[in-house]
């Protein structure tokens, strides 16, 4: 009720409308306790409903048409019909059906917040960071950066530990030793994809027993530690010495991710644990080309000879030239590596794939003789040694049978060489590589480009090759 003053302001009887709000909010409340109570109801209902679809499972239910002269889809919750099987199940996801079904389209989780609900929130998350802010130590930028560093290489190697796992999960038949590592080192165990069938020399084991008192395994590179790491135990038990090549054609090493020192540090562990003998520094492709990255390899080469001591076995295997013998980016290395005060104990020429023809009349053992002298000068005029001194410096390491450059190295050729070799009493003799010295299949022959990698094709005796230089030598 309203009325006016004496001077003639409308006024409010309050105790009316106090009364008026108050029953207006009772009957709020009795709406709203219904309309809980139906949406309950309508839970009940939909539940009882999908329990009558279940007892109608596998039975057939014949609805009438819309206008008794076709078929139609009929929905009994909406109670409406549909001439498309396609626009009956959009109906079925619609707001409408979900409605009618008794779902809410609202989330039980909504709730209404206040503004200073929502400013204490916030000011819980500005103190939760704060307080992570004071736990963690203030570090200067180098600190920062070695740690994003550390972090990436962990992220990475368990990147590779999963992809290893679900490599041997798809082959179980493998050995539980590293397969594809064995198959960088040169006589690896792994398969021939063609014939199914492990190689003859498929382990140090195997190495020893055909009597050899020396092998090299190839390749160490950033991401092979740990594989190099699960063959601790072979080498450990390996009669003879076991060198471990680093880098390769095609292998990355050293992190660009890790310092000299870091390096140095993880390699002189690996070395430690294993029990290698020497490291030789498999320096070509392009790597050699990176002058920067052959002078880090040098600082870190350095500082692992200085803790082992000088009588610590360093070779140093470069590509070599048809003509001309080492060039400019193989030299800059060999000054490199004395320049940063690294004893080298040998000179090791790839004497293989020269991409180039044999000139006529002549052969490829004559042909690597040339090429052998040609280094031989310029180790003399690089090092200032004697010729004897030089050949002493000495290695060789052809690719045996089939090169990738598809020359044949035949046994003939081999016969000449290590002839010539044994004749200057040169340091090492070695070969690419103990896995592919046996005999081809018939049918794999025909495969030359395809199974290059694991077999000479040049034989037809296994291990011929490795039976010469044994003959020459012991």
């Amino acid at each position: 009720m309203s009325s006016t003053d004496s001077y003639g302001r409308r006024t409010w009887d309050e105790a009316e409308y106090a009364e008026r709000a108050r029953q207006r909010q009772q009957q709020g409340n009795q709406s709203a306790d219904l309309a809980s109570q139906k949406n309950v109801r309508k839970f009940f209902e939909s539940r009882r409903e999908q329990l009558e679809k279940v007892e109608k499972f596998n039975s057939v239910t014949f609805v009438g048409s819309m206008n008794a002269k076709e078929a139609s889809f009929f929905c009994d919750v909406c109670n409406r019909r549909f001439k498309d099987d396609l626009k009956f199940v959009e109906h079925l996801n619609s707001k409408e059906h979900l409605v009618n079904s008794g779902f809410s389209h609202e989330s039980e989780l909504q709730r209404e917040v206040t503004l200073e609900q929502v400013k204490e929130r916030l000011r819980q998350l500005k103190a939760k960071m704060e307080r992570s802010r004071e736990k963690a130590p203030e570090v200067d930028f180098a600190t920062g950066v070695q740690q994003m560093r550390e972090k990436y290489e962990q992220q990475k190697q368990k990147k590779k530990a999963k992809k290893r796992k679900r490599q041997e999960r798809q082959d179980p038949d493998v050995d539980a030793e590293d397969l594809e590592v064995k198959k960088l080192m040169g006589f690896g165990s792994f398969k021939n994809k063609d014939e199914k069938r492990e190689f003859r020399i498929s382990n140090l084991k195997d190495a020893s027993l055909i009597g050899l008192n020396s092998v090299t395994l190839a390749f160490l590179t950033n991401d092979r530690y740990e594989e190099i790491e699960q063959w601790i135990d072979d080498i450990r038990q390996f009669p003879g010495q076991v060198i471990i090549s680093i880098g390769g054609a095609t292998g990355e090493y050293p992190s660009d991710c890790r310092s000299v020192e870091e390096e140095a540090s993880r390699l002189i562990e690996l070395v430690a644990r294993a029990g290698f003998t020497g490291i030789d520094l498999d320096i070509e492709g392009t790597v050699l080309e990176r002058h920067s990255k052959v002078a880090k390899i040098a600082k870190i080469i350095n500082l692992v000879q200085s803790h082992f001591g000088e009588q610590f076995y360093v070779s140093l295997t470069l590509p070599i030239e048809f003509e001309g013998g080492l060039n400019d980016d193989a030299l800059w290395a060999l000054n490199m590596m004395i320049s940063s005060k690294v004893h080298l104990n040998v000179v090791n020429a790839m004497i293989m794939d020269y991409y180039t023809k044999l000139p006529h009349g002549s052969n490829w053992g004559a042909e690597n003789i040339r090429v052998l002298k040609e280094m031989n000068r310029q180790l003399r005029l690089n090092l200032h040694l004697t010729e004897e001194q030089a050949w002493r410096m000495t290695g060789l390491c052809p690719m045996i049978g089939y090169n990738d450059d598809n020359t044949v190295f035949s046994l003939e050729d081999f016969d000449r060489v290590l002839a010539f070799a044994k004749s200057k009493n040169v340091a090492l003799v070695t070969y690419w590589a103990i896995n592919r010295d046996q005999v081809a299949p018939t049918r794999d022959m025909l495969k030359l480009k395809k199974n290059v990698y694991a077999f000479s094709n040049a034989q037809s005796r296994d291990l011929e090759y490795c039976r010469k230089v044994q003959d020459y030598f012991h």
